[in-house]
């Protein structure tokens, strides 16, 4: 059964259609970020989601300038960033990298559990900034980070021995 019409809904739809039009055209428009910028928080609140696209190439032009702004939004941004990364753990990296560090450790606390799940669960080059941050911030205890730390290493250790055996294998078929 469809749901009814809310015209509540269509005036947010028409405002974030608006406020899209704002957005980059592509990474080297960054004309559109110093409007989006001069636009503020929280004109922008519609379309968080679509801000955190723009720094996820952090050789992008508008990366840079794109995360200056979310780290300015600072708290306000977090409820937003909570839901999307509920949804898109992509995103995670790039705020890991280009805005969480320069949040207050109180304005970063909601997103630690994330942060926390990169740190222990997530892919290699998702694993290590995570758990850098969480130890830089302070957000999960010395033990836990210790240990955290421990295995990490012993799993990057493990993993070099293979990459030694298969250069191994590969100079040995030279010698041949």
């Amino acid at each position: 059964m469809r749901e009814q019409y809310n015209p509540d809904d269509h005036s947010l739809r028409e405002r974030r259609r608006d406020l899209r039009a704002l957005l980059p055209r592509d990474k080297n428009d960054l004309d559109a970020v110093q409007r989006l910028v001069e636009a503020g928080y929280p004109t922008v609140e519609p379309i968080m989601g679509d801000l955190l696209k723009w720094i996820r190439g952090p050789e992008w032009p508008v990366c840079k300038p794109m995360a200056a702004f979310l780290v300015q939004i600072g708290a306000p941004a977090v409820p937003h960033l909570k839901e999307i990364l509920t949804r898109h753990d992509e995103f995670i990296v790039p705020l890991i990298r280009e805005v969480l560090p320069s949040w207050s450790t109180e304005v970063m606390s909601p997103l630690t559990v994330f942060v926390e799940q990169q740190a222990v669960h997530g892919q290699y080059g998702r694993d290590l900034p995570a758990l850098e941050l969480l130890i830089r911030k302070r957000l999960i205890p010395a033990q836990q980070a210790s240990d955290l730390v421990m295995r990490k290493r012993r799993g990057h250790e493990a993993q070099l021995a293979i990459l030694d055996s298969m250069a191994n294998l590969l100079a040995n078929d030279d010698a041949v």
